[in-house]
């Protein structure tokens, strides 16, 4: 017992000094977990490694499958739980402060790994590369409802490094979540800084980012699922002030993170991705709705006279227009940053 979580597992039968702690957020995921630890339970390793599963409370049949696999396997796996639900990053912070690998892997409940060579291929990163903080890969995204993958997200043909710059901008949706390898010495402090953040994936990535280089690996290991029970997604679609709530937390972050990382020169990249964060909303829910919501006033400094003034034409909401407008006006930039890398023109700050 630790606080107010407990932890299920046979300590006498864990295994010692695993390299790698695999963590697995568990809420409401009945239909799918068990795909999701058999995906765990079939990598092929050379090192030993354990599955702690983070159990928030669950209302269906989550902790009777996650208890099963667990006297199933007591020498690989732990259930982190409560007898209350706390939510994902109170789920996060308890399995942060547990978990015993040098190397920290993530796999939501609803996920899975589909390539039994997936810690391997990564772990052997690591020790290659001492300077890696983050590692991740491509992964497809499986849609609930139409029961099919309908996209890949990409990370290229050939392993690359990312500057901190480009992990910024590249928001929450570059890396998957169920692809992530972070050090454990490059994990986010557990602070309110971390609980209060909306968005997981997306501060672990920035945090690892700040302290080391981010890497990815083009094969695709795991499947990303959306639109399923117990998922984001399917709590907070179609709700616009608890999208609003999500957003403004993702700005706070955000705006706190070249302070609390100790990295200014991140600023200009943050104000970047603020403002596409306001752009996004305004284009879903339309700028009048915006205008209206507590908090819009705080953030609006970061909004240039060009997106004022596509804010002040196209404000009905889910407006088509609107977002060909971003559209254009993203890609004209794109062109004149290229152009300026050519010696076509002088860069211009955005």
């Amino acid at each position: 017992m630790a606080g107010d979580w407990y932890e299920i597992s046979d300590a006498e039968r864990l295994v010692k000094n695993p390299a790698v702690s695999v963590l697995m957020l568990a809420y409401n995921h009945g239909a799918y977990l068990a795909q999701a630890i058999d995906g765990v339970l079939a990598q092929k390793s050379d090192f030993p490694y354990e599955l702690l599963i983070g159990e928030d409370c669950s209302t269906d049949n989550t902790r009777e499958i996650a208890v099963a696999y667990q006297r199933a396997h007591p020498d690989m796996i732990r259930i982190i739980t409560a007898d209350h639900n706390a939510g994902a990053m109170e789920g996060l912070r308890r399995m942060f402060t547990t978990a015993r690998g040098s190397l920290v892997a993530i796999c939501e409940g609803d996920d899975y790994w589909t390539v039994p060579e997936k810690l391997k291929r990564q772990a052997e990163v690591f020790a290659a590369r001492p300077d890696v903080s983050l590692c991740f890969h491509a992964a497809d995204v499986f849609d609930e409802g139409s029961q099919q993958v309908m996209r890949v997200i990409d990370v290229g043909s050939v392993a690359r490094d990312y500057t901190l710059d480009e992990v910024v901008v590249g928001g929450g949706g570059m890396m998957p979540t169920v692809s992530m390898m972070v050090r454990a010495t490059a994990l986010p402090p557990l602070d309110d800084w971390f609980l209060q953040a909306p968005i997981a994936d997306y501060l672990i990535s920035l945090w690892a980012a700040s302290a080391g280089v981010v890497h990815s690996l083009p094969e695709r290991m795991a499947v990303y699922r959306v639109g399923g029970a117990g998922s984001w997604t399917s709590r907070t679609a179609g709700n616009i002030e608890r999208d609003w709530r999500h957003t403004v937390g993702a700005l706070a972050m955000l705006e706190a993170f070249p302070a609390k990382a100790g990295r200014p020169a991140a600023q200009p990249a943050v104000n970047r991705m603020v403002r596409k964060y306001l752009r996004d909303f305004a284009a879903d829910h339309g700028s009048n709705a915006m205008r209206r919501l507590a908090g819009y006033a705080a953030h609006a400094e970061y909004l240039t006279i060009g997106d004022r003034l596509i804010l002040f034409a196209f404000n009905d909401p889910k407006s088509l227009r609107m977002r060909a407008a971003w559209f254009a006006r993203s890609r004209w930039w794109a062109v004149r940053r290229r152009l300026a890398g050519r010696g076509g023109g002088r860069r211009k700050e955005r």
